[in-house]
C-alpha cells in the first residue's frame, strides 16, 4: 500500500454542521472553501490519488491562534475536502485509525497528513 502526505497551508476551518437553511451563512461557506483548498491540495500534490482498503491517518493541525476549535470537527472538514477530491475509493468510512494533534503556528499556519 502507498503512503501519501499532504500539506495544506491556510489556517485549518472546522466542518460546520449544515441544514438546507444554514448552508449559505459565514460559517459555512467558510467550512465549504477550506474542503476545496483541500481537496485541490489533494489533487495536485498526490497526483489525485485513491487510498484503497482499511485506511490509516495521522493529522497534525497547525492553526493561528488558541480560538476553541474541537480537533473532531477539523478532521471532518479536511477529510471531506480529500473525500470531495475522489481520494478513498469508497468513501471515508474506509478509515479505521486517525491520529490527530492540535498545535499553534501563527506564522505558518497549516495542516500536515501523512496516510
Amino acid at each position: 500500500m502507498s503512503e501519501y502526505t499532504l500539506t495544506v497551508k491556510g489556517n485549518p476551518i472546522p466542518a460546520a454542521r449544515m441544514t438546507q437553511r444554514s448552508k449559505w451563512s459565514k460559517g459555512a461557506r467558510r467550512s465549504l472553501a477550506w474542503q476545496e483548498t483541500v481537496a485541490y491540495a489533494w489533487m495536485e500534490q498526490t497526483g489525485n490519488a485513491t487510498l484503497k482498503g482499511p485506511v490509516v491517518i495521522e493529522m497534525k493541525f497547525y492553526r493561528k491562534t488558541r480560538h476553541i476549535t474541537d480537533i473532531d470537527n477539523l478532521i471532518k472538514g479536511t477529510m471531506d475536502g480529500i473525500q470531495y477530491a475522489g481520494g478513498f475509493e469508497k468513501g471515508d468510512h474506509q478509515v479505521w485509525k486517525i491520529q490527530a494533534e492540535k498545535h499553534i503556528d501563527k506564522e505558518n499556519p497549516r495542516v500536515e497528513m501523512v496516510a
